[in-house]
């Protein structure tokens, strides 16, 4: 099974689209989204690739309300996890902040795992100029 690992998206919703669109494409069945996602709203951007979307509490919380609001609907297919213990797999920032956008694909039947850069599509490069 091959998954597509993002974190730190700070609301930055075109590129965790083009993240997790690649990574569909690719083959990924699932998105892990390790912390950082801030507003809920933000997975609107992925919700209707239809992948089920699995998001940890990191240090920027943003909408707790909302955010379970949105997982507690089933045809979002959204879990999130507070808490527990976890593996360290660091993506760096899907939302390209501070940094070049990036994620993991990951294939867990081959332990294998790439570390991508997210590239926009071209019609939001060019509203982004």
């Amino acid at each position: 099974m091959k998954i597509c690992i993002v974190s730190d998206s700070h609301d930055h919703r075109d590129y965790l689209a083009a993240a997790v669109t690649e990574a569909k494409s690719l083959g990924a069945q699932a998105v892990i989204h390790c912390g950082d996602l801030v507003a809920p709203s933000t997975l609107h951007a992925i919700i209707p690739l239809g992948l089920p979307v699995h998001l940890v509490h990191g240090n920027n919380t943003g909408d707790l309300f909302h955010l379970s609001k949105l997982a507690h609907k089933p045809e979002n297919r959204v879990h999130y996890y507070k808490g527990g213990e976890t593996l360290r797999v660091d993506p760096g920032t899907v939302g390209g902040v501070s940094a070049l956008a990036t994620y993991i694909l990951g294939d867990l039947e081959k332990m294998e795992f790439e570390i991508r850069s997210v590239r926009l599509p071209e019609t939001l490069r060019i509203a982004k100029s």
